[in-house]
């Protein structure tokens, strides 16, 4: 505040200056308390005003950072797949007329990266999802060594065809199960083979072993063990605690050194926790080699899988009977035959209603049923299923809906499995071995 009067000329000095800072607002004395008050009640306004001003741009910048970092890892998740299609495309147009089986081989790889890059470009097209960091996956009992072959085969097709590694697959002749997203699954091991090939000289070996994590005590089975071991550069002591973090290792870490994004640990971090397991890594140092470990709960059907004895007479899997539901006339014939040559007997039917003639008449072991059927949904048709049958019958959702709510529903129609197609067959196989024990394994999960 300012005396009232005449300007001196070191006030107007001083009135110049308050001129160039901003947010000064200059009162006379004597001066009204309402005026006092509106003035100050004014300076607190614009004070907020800032403050949100700042916090917008804060926001903004918070955006930006989590836009960038969103484009760097769909480029890193794009750029695998695509590899593996453009060497397949390439053996096709040199090989493929003179190879069938090579040619059948390469159509495989670029249908089953087809499919990766699809779910991705769902993600995309989900932006609120995305932008928030969530990915919903879509879990169900599958093999372990399944999602390995895959990830095996695509990296080969990839960079190690150029790098002449020794690549190994060390796995248990029986299924190892887990609750997961074959296909995030198969991401996270392709993300850490491809790093292994990366920091791994020409002619390194490279070996992934599958195994069960036992209780010494009882020796039952507690956890998945996927080791995924190089004798290539190895890790610096310094960066082990840091290797699966975002940015902060990305200026200094090996990955950052050799052009990458450095977001690939940092996605099979996440997706490993998505799935409820745990992941670590273990290095001797510069040219000591690493080794990537990834734990995995069991799913509940583990339990009953056992593994065979040691001999060369162990007895092959019992067969069941099977009754498959399913209106699409192609995967109904397909489906059927895959399950005869596994050895079970299967009967059919492509509505709901002669489904459930079909299992009162047959009462079979298994029903595989869809859900989009005509006449009766699968749902109403598991319901009358069980109240005809009752719990003698093994009751799976083979279906395209696998949303949460979908889950729920198929849970509450009395199925004991919800499976997703495309369902692998070993997969499948591997259900009903574990459910010709005689357990219910996956009663109502």
């Amino acid at each position: 505040m300012t005396l009232e009067g005449k300007p001196t000329p070191s006030g107007e000095k001083l009135a110049a200056l308050f001129r160039t800072v901003a947010n000064v607002t200059l009162l006379q004395r004597p001066i009204r308390l309402v005026t006092l008050v509106s003035a100050i009640d004014s300076a607190l306004q614009s004070r907020r005003r800032q403050y949100q001003v700042r916090d917008l741009l804060g926001d903004l910048r918070q955006a930006v950072e989590q836009r960038d970092r969103f484009l760097a890892m769909l480029g890193h998740e794009l750029r695998n797949p695509l590899a593996a299609v453009v060497n397949a495309i390439t053996i096709l147009r040199k090989f493929g007329r003179s190879d069938p089986h090579l040619a059948d081989e390469q159509c495989d790889v670029i249908s089953r990266q087809s499919t990766h890059m699809a779910r991705l470009v769902d993600d995309l097209l989900d932006v609120a999802r995305i932008t928030s960091g969530k990915v919903v996956l879509t879990l169900e009992p599958i093999d372990l060594r399944i999602a390995a072959s895959r990830a095996v085969q695509a990296l080969r097709l990839s960079a190690a065809q150029h790098r002449k590694h020794d690549i190994s697959v060390d796995a248990p002749p029986y299924p190892i199960m887990v609750n997961g997203d074959v296909v995030r699954l198969e991401q996270v091991l392709l993300n850490l083979l491809t790093n292994a090939v990366k920091y791994t000289p020409d002619g390194g070996s490279i070996n992934l072993e599958i195994s069960l994590d036992k209780d010494p005590a009882t020796q039952m089975p507690m956890a998945a063990i996927i080791s995924i071991r190089d004798n290539g550069e190895g890790i610096p002591a310094e960066m082990l605690s840091r290797i699966f973090d975002p940015f902060t290792q990305l200026a200094q870490s090996l990955a950052r050194s050799r052009g990458g994004l450095g977001m690939g640990l940092t996605v099979v971090k996440n997706l490993t926790e998505m799935h409820g397991g745990t992941v670590s890594v273990h290095s001797g140092g510069p040219g000591m080699g690493s080794e990537f470990r990834l734990r995995f709960p069991l799913a509940a059907v583990q339990k009953s899988i056992e593994a065979p004895c040691k001999t060369d007479d162990t007895p092959a899997a019992p067969s069941c009977s099977i009754l498959l539901v399913e209106d699409n006339p192609d995967s109904r014939k397909t489906l059927a035959r895959i399950l005869h040559l596994f050895g079970h007997t299967v009967s059919t039917a492509e509505d709901g209603p002669s489904g459930l003639d079909a299992a009162i008449a047959t009462r079979p072991d298994v029903g595989l049923l869809d859900i989009g059927l005509p006449g009766i949904d699968g749902f109403e048709l598991a319901r009358r299923i069980r109240s005809a049958i009752g719990d003698s019958i093994f009751l799976i959702a083979l279906t395209g809906y696998g949303q949460p709510e979908d889950r729920e529903r198929v849970r509450e129609a009395g199925f004991d499995l919800h499976l997703v197609k495309p369902v692998h067959p070993d997969q499948l196989n591997a259900i009903l071995a574990a459910r010709l024990t005689g357990k219910r394994p996956f009663a109502r999960e």
